[in-house]
């Protein structure tokens, strides 16, 4: 790099030719400058332009520093703080409220297992990869850093993240079909090609996505409880609903998802002849509200009443006083 005395001289030489110019040309005369004048004309550009290398080298300097160190954690956990760790919408992996209050309460009081996989940006930065749900709880808990893992990945890292994800045995399957579905849309890939870039098995693959065969009734009704059907049971639906069997499948999927029937025996009512369907009374559901929340779940048919609670502390509570009535009607004479 030039320094500010070799581009004083420079500039001095240059007026020093322009003064001669002028001095000898035939035009009209022109106003001489003297070196020392023309010296302090333009020390405030040469300091500015010293000053925009200067940082510029700077700026490269830090990259270099960045780089390097970057390249000697990779692989390595280290802690990074909260505040230098960037999200990316559509990587987070969706879970119940149940299901994240388990992974607060679980980091609460113990360490994690897996550390956050992040990128690292020129800025010093860190894009989260894999982990935002961790890295939200840590923030709820008013936690200052996190352990993280710097990894290469190529291409998409939103892919990237969503194939992790995918690895996770907590992930219920229709969850799999939605992020699969969303995937392909996106990339504009088959399902083969979607297997061969998260590395399973096509046959696997088409069975997650048998769940897009199921009536659109049916995938609302997953939607509120994704764990309540597999992808194997998925497939028999998607099937007895090929055969005419539509109002059936959506009424067992239905009866899986709010926990009264299991996969199987919903499965096996779906696949009972027609007849049956006809001997069994329609339900009758309805919710007790306290204030703006849900109490508990009713739901009435035949001989039977079914009650759910949404915690199971209440239902005990309330289990109690069910069981006086129930004794109390016990007791009373047929005629009354």
């Amino acid at each position: 790099m030039k320094s500010l005395a070799d581009k004083t001289a420079k500039a001095m030489a240059a007026m020093d030719a322009a003064t001669t110019s002028a001095e000898t040309s035939d035009a009209q005369p022109r106003r001489v400058v003297s070196n020392p004048g023309a010296m302090m004309l333009i020390r405030p550009q040469l300091q500015e332009a010293d000053e925009r290398v200067a940082k510029a080298e700077g700026l490269a300097a830090d990259a270099e520093r960045l780089a390097e160190e970057y390249k000697s954690r990779a692989g390595r956990a280290f802690l990074i703080g909260l505040d230098k760790l960037v999200s990316v919408p559509g990587r987070r992996r969706k879970l119940s409220a149940e299901e994240y209050e388990q992974l607060r309460g679980n980091l609460r009081l113990n360490p994690m297992v897996n550390a956050v996989v992040v990128k690292p940006h020129a800025d010093g930065r860190y894009e989260i990869v894999s982990g935002e749900n961790r890295v939200a709880v840590y923030r709820e808990l008013g936690r200052d850093a996190i352990e993280c893992v710097i990894r290469d990945i190529e291409g998409d890292e939103t892919v990237a993240a969503f194939f992790a994800n995918l690895l996770q045995p907590s992930l219920p399957d229709f969850e799999k079909y939605l992020g699969f579905k969303a995937l392909m849309a996106e990339q504009g890939i088959t399902q083969s090609e979607a297997a061969a870039a998260a590395g399973i098995s096509k046959s696997y693959v088409s069975r997650i996505m048998a769940f897009g065969d199921l009536p659109p009734e049916a995938l609302a009704e997953l939607a509120r409880r994704p764990a309540a059907v597999g992808a194997k049971a998925a497939e028999r639906f998607s099937m007895l609903a090929k055969q005419g069997r539509v109002d059936r499948v959506v009424e067992a999927v239905a009866l899986a998802v709010s926990g009264e029937m299991s996969q199987d025996q919903a499965l096996s009512y779906a696949a009972a002849k027609q007849e049956a369907r006809k001997t069994r009374e329609a339900p009758e559901t309805f919710k007790i509200k306290s204030g703006r929340s849900v109490f508990c779940n009713v739901r009435a048919t035949g001989t039977e009443l079914r009650v759910s609670f949404a915690e199971e502390a209440v239902r005990k509570e309330v289990q109690v006083e069910i069981f006086k009535v129930l004794e109390k009607f016990g007791r009373k004479p047929p005629s009354e």
